[in-house]
């Protein structure tokens, strides 16, 4: 009587390595692409994450009727709101003093000096105005982007040096 096999479908172990093979080297092509992707992203996160504190900090000076100010401290990579008390500055005890934590690889600078300094200040009046100063954000693979602003009362906006420079003079977005 002759043997059957009976067929049994599936992989072999050989096409299932070849195929570990085939991915892993795919990745090991498009893995550089992903890590400037993710430092770019990180920039502008960052960035966004400044201008809306510096936005929500004037919306509380007008909403409060008191002077308010962004603070972001450079070696820690925190920033928060604090208001004008009768004593100074104080962070609030409530959700507005909340430390808002910055991504660690992004260093930001102010104005024209370039020199980072530990705490950078933005003062906020309860008319809604506002410092007319610009944070410059430089990622770990060098992609920088400027939150900046032309006057007292206009928004503040992200974009790059050339972006500044051109709104700063007059030019629009």
């Amino acid at each position: 009587m002759p043997l059957r096999y009976r067929h049994q479908s599936g992989f072999t172990l050989i096409e299932l390595i070849l195929v570990l093979a085939i991915i892993g080297a795919m990745l090991a092509v498009v893995a550089p692409s992903l890590g400037r992707l993710w430092g770019k992203t990180q920039v502008a996160d960052t960035a966004g994450q400044v201008r809306a504190m510096a936005e929500f900090a004037r919306g509380r000076a007008v909403a409060d009727g008191r002077p308010c100010r962004l603070v972001i401290d450079t070696t820690d990579h925190l920033c928060w709101i604090e208001q004008l008390d009768a004593g100074g500055f104080v962070r609030p005890a409530s959700s507005l003093g909340k430390k808002v934590e910055l991504d660690p690889t992004v260093s930001i600078t102010t104005d024209a000096t370039g020199q980072a300094l530990d705490l950078l200040t933005l003062r906020v009046e309860p008319d809604g105005r506002a410092e007319v100063i610009q944070f410059t954000l430089v990622g770990r693979d060098g992609r920088t982007l400027v939150v900046f602003t032309r006057s007292m009362t206009e928004p503040y906006r992200v974009g790059d040096a050339e972006d500044a420079a051109v709104y700063a003079q007059g030019g629009g977005l």
